[in-house]
């Protein structure tokens, strides 16, 4: 506010996730990349060999679609129809396109060139500008201009796919009011014109793609939900150059793709290839995203028997002619489907053929399904939106006396990752999360970072490196569905609040089968019988006391205690052994803060355990566990506006932190134990003479 410069210069050193909002999938076979674009113009690259690259754009505009061009440039598409260039090596924006006011655009691969559709019907070619090194330097659209009147179409283009086999010549473009042309490029000759007016009753078009390797049919999906099969004349195949008068084709028939789900009420977008199993050899692989008849989106898998397509011969009767699919199967999903993209890989005979399907839900999750089972299976990953963070106190200085399971996670964090291959068999598509070189100006010590999550998980990072690198998750069985809203730490104990109330403390043990022994603890609290799940954190205690969502959160292991609020009010602590000490509403509105601290009295009271309680309206009470009979005062200031954070000071005027400790949680019983020097646990237990040393 006194508009003086700070003196500090934050700055990103690592980040891992789909950042929030986000709209776009997209996947790119050849350098095996995922990019993720949001509605404020964040970008997300990862994969390959540890790339993982954030772009924030400075228009913050919602992005359309995302490509990635084969020289390490990355193409974002915003709503309002300008395109920009980023370079993915330095990280940095290149160039603007706004002269344009651009639809849709295909990438023609290993070439720098990208046709471009435009919202007045044109036809654009557009040419990312090469550096040194080939990287990406620039990027502007070529005199290169095609009209509507020339391609013979109407509306704005919706989609340009290139035509397989065609050496990228060939492009299919597919306009909103119907129309579909085939253009060749280099020629600059019409090629094939059509149109399904008569069959669709005024529907729009929403996507049209090719349908097998052989660029002989495509499909065209519309907004009422109908997917309709297109075969091109004989002088349109790729191996025949254009024809003198291009031909005129109309849809040859309807798809029926309702076999075992209801058809969509409206298609958004359409993938194709082929069907990647034996048992599914002459089949094509059709995926649609569209909203179902309840106003869900979806993701919906068809498989078509070609050899049933090669016998329809068409007609002026062909809304009357279905092609019914061999296979229908809606993918199980949570919540919305925003996007989707799919994942080829290379078969047997060496032809590409669809292996994965990547799906972006609500919430911003994005679910990985093998084609061969259709379940999600890459769901416990980097990929939930984090709602809770947490610095652990843990240093990576001191990891070499921490618990063992800690130490392998560190060691050997490949076991906490992905699976190495696909179900059918096929590698694993997406490696990135690498951890960069450290700086030399970073620290040496690092913590480790705790997340709460959307999902009910909560998740544990490594920091150390300049990058974050996942550890761990937990629970991976058993997980509330609702989501973590606070996360305290202390030591080797982890407590975890929940939107609805639920709060669950975990400990990482230095043994797994002791980890995962039943700890008994008192009846007023449910007993965890918990059974290893492959998680180095043990549940030892689940409260289900509070009714309403947690607020805040405070754990100590020196003290042995567990605080937490919630938003109604009321403050709750209990120790380590599930004793409840306190249980009450101190505050008629949400509690902002609960601080452990302790309270010396002269004599022999000694120290009473306390803690300091805080609420919205700035109102603070203290608790003292140790004297249930005291009951608790509140205390409100006049004039003061909301409470953001607290925090307990000494005498001197030096911050006391409860959840700070020199010890950590053992099994049976959960005493702490002082950490040696040499990473053995020696016991807080002393001697006499030893005592009277220390006097």
């Amino acid at each position: 506010d006194s508009g003086e410069d700070l003196s500090v210069a934050p700055r990103l050193i690592g980040q891992c996730g789909v950042p929030s909002n986000a709209t776009v999938v997209e996947y790119d076979f050849y350098q095996r990349l995922v990019a993720v674009g949001t509605r404020d113009g964040r970008l997300k690259i990862v994969g390959a060999d540890g790339v993982e690259a954030l772009f924030i754009s400075p228009r913050g505009t919602c992005t359309r679609q995302v490509g990635l061009t084969a020289q390490g440039g990355v193409l974002r598409l915003s709503d309002t129809g300008s395109l920009e260039l980023w370079s993915l090596p330095e990280e940095i924006i290149l160039s603007f396109v706004d002269e344009e006011e651009i639809e849709c655009f295909e990438l023609v691969h290993t070439t720098p060139f990208v046709v471009v559709g435009s919202k007045d019907g044109s036809l654009r070619v557009a040419q990312v500008v090469l550096g040194a090194g080939d990287n990406p330097e620039d990027f502007k659209l070529l005199p290169y201009r095609i009209d509507c009147e020339t391609l013979a179409g109407s509306g704005s283009i919706v989609r340009i796919a290139l035509q397989p086999g065609a050496s990228t010549n060939k492009v299919l473009v597919g306009f909103s009011e119907g129309d579909v042309s085939l253009w060749a490029l280099h020629e600059k000759k019409l090629v094939m014109t059509g149109s399904s007016e008569l069959d669709v009753n005024g529907a729009k078009l929403s996507d049209v793609q090719w349908l097998g390797n052989e660029g002989e049919r495509f499909v065209s999906g519309y907004d009422d939900g109908s997917l309709w099969l297109w075969r091109v004349p004989h002088e349109a195949l790729p191996q025949f150059a254009p024809p003198a008068k291009p031909g005129n084709v109309t849809p040859l028939c309807r798809l029926d793709y309702a076999t075992s789900s209801s058809p969509f009420a409206s298609i958004l977008s359409l993938r194709c290839g082929q069907a990647g199993t034996d048992a599914t050899e002459g089949r094509c692989h059709l995926i649609a995203h569209g909203v179902s008849q309840d106003g869900m989106k979806a993701v919906m898998s068809v498989e078509l028997e070609e050899a049933k397509m090669d016998s329809i011969r068409g007609g002026s009767t062909a809304s009357q002619i279905e092609c019914k699919a061999e296979s229908c199967k809606t993918l199980p999903w949570f919540g919305n489907v925003e996007s989707f993209c799919i994942i080829e890989s290379i078969s047997s005979n060496l032809e590409l053929e669809i292996g994965a399907i990547v799906t972006l839900a609500e919430f911003c999750t994005i679910h990985i399904y093998d084609v061969e089972s259709y379940m999600p299976f890459q769901v416990d990953t980097p990929f939930q939106r984090c709602t809770a963070v947490q610095s652990a106190a843990l240093e990576r200085g001191e990891a070499g006396s921490k618990s063992r399971m800690l130490r392998r996670l560190l060691d050997e964090p490949e076991d906490a990752f992905q699976p190495p291959i696909l179900a059918s068999g096929s590698p694993w598509p997406i490696t990135g999360g690498t951890p960069t070189e450290r700086n030399v100006d970073m620290p040496a010590e690092w913590g480790i970072l705790v997340t709460g999550h959307q999902d009910g998980v909560a998740r544990v990072w490594d920091a150390g490196l300049g990058s974050l690198k996942l550890l761990a998750s937990f629970p991976s069985e058993d997980a509330p569905s609702s989501p973590i809203v606070c996360v305290s730490t202390s030591s080797n104990l982890l407590v975890i609040g929940y939107d609805s109330g639920e709060v669950r403390a975990f400990v990482s043990a230095d043994q797994e089968e002791v980890a995962y022994e039943q700890l008994a603890i008192a009846e007023s609290l449910e007993i965890e019988n918990a059974t290893h799940d492959g998680s180095p954190f043990a549940c030892v205690i689940r409260s289900l006391t509070h009714q309403r969502a947690v607020s805040a959160l405070d754990c100590g292991v020196d003290l042995g205690l567990i605080a937490c609020g919630d938003e109604g009010g009321t403050v709750s602590a209990i120790d380590l052994e599930g004793t409840m000490l306190f249980c009450g509403q101190i505050f008629d509105c949400p509690v902002a803060s609960v601080l452990l601290t302790t309270r010396d009295f002269a004599g022999a009271g000694g120290a009473h355990r306390c803690v300091v309680v805080s609420s919205e309206a700035c109102s603070v009470a203290l608790i003292d566990l140790d004297d249930p009979k005291t009951m608790p005062e509140v205390m409100t200031p006049k004039n003061a506006s909301r409470l953001l954070c607290a925090c307990v000071l000494d005498q001197r005027s030096h911050l006391v932190e409860a959840s700070r400790s020199e010890c950590e949680l053992q099994f049976p019983g959960l005493a702490p134990r002082r950490r040696g020097q040499d990473g053995d646990v020696d016991s807080l237990e002393v001697s006499s003479s030893e005592e009277e040393e220390a006097e």
